[in-house]
């Protein structure tokens, strides 16, 4: 069983003068394990799509199963619990609290969680999931005294804090310089192969070849799904930009 399926998904806004259909009856199905990216121009679908996986929003109809469950029935504090139990989130913008350190705003979804675990294993499970990013030592550090690359790392940490089955992208290298991009995308990979599944929306084919597969859609529809054939890796291609740098190439 997949652990993602949506079946003839439609999701129509009704915008006054006339409805906006922004899907219009998609199916996909994607396993334990995907490392998958969406594409598409703007009002293609993809943040609607993304939106409805991460229990954000309802298709108008059709089925969507997360690890077996039908979402389309369940209240909202149902969905709430599905988000927190099984769905992690990353954004373009961070969406860090400004006056909280770097473990802080990590530790903040344990605290939201009904019944969740106690002080010092909160504090426990945000040093371990720092760690996988590689800033144990900014741990009391704040947004403002972090650099763009390191924010987004505390952001995937906070989204990996609750251990997810899913972890879902949104434009997660927007605000980043290429090199930056390239120590995001190696944070993925390596989270990837460690057993989670990845969804990510991006609209730069650069960053959709550290992927494992490609949906691209189009006025609401899937235009393509294949998977990446030259697929790129990261700590290689970051390896490769660090040599060029230190050997005055480009200067």
């Amino acid at each position: 069983m997949a652990l993602i399926e949506i079946d003839k998904v439609t999701k129509t806004y009704d915008s006054g003068a006339a409805a906006v259909r922004a899907l219009r009856g998609v199916s996909l199905s994607f396993e334990e394990g995907e490392f998958v990216s969406v594409m598409g121009a703007s009002g293609s679908g993809k943040s609607t799509l993304m939106n409805i996986l991460g229990c954000l929003d309802r298709p108008s109809s059709g089925a969507y199963r997360l690890d077996g469950e039908e979402t389309g029935n369940l209240g909202r504090d149902a969905l709430a619990g599905i988000r927190n139990r099984k769905l992690g989130f990353v954004f373009q913008n961070f969406n860090l609290l400004a006056r909280t350190s770097a473990l802080e705003n990590i530790e903040l979804p344990l605290l939201y969680a009904h019944g969740g675990p106690g002080a010092g294993e909160i504090r426990r499970r945000a040093m371990e999931a720092l760690e996988t990013v590689g800033l144990a030592d900014r741990a009391g550090h704040h947004p403002n005294q972090l650099s763009g690359g390191q924010q987004q790392r505390v952001a995937i940490a906070r989204a990996l804090v609750n251990n997810p089955r899913v972890l879902l992208a949104d434009e997660p290298t927007g605000n980043l310089d290429s090199r930056t991009s390239l120590e995001i995308m190696e944070v993925f990979q390596r989270l990837n192969e460690s057993g989670i599944t990845l969804l990510m929306v991006t609209h730069e084919p650069d960053i959709c070849r550290f992927s494992k597969r490609m949906i691209v859609m189009r006025d609401g529809l899937v235009e393509r799904d294949e998977m990446v054939r030259d697929r790129t890796d990261a700590a290689a291609e970051k390896e490769k930009l660090l040599g060029l740098s230190e050997s005055g190439v480009g200067r």
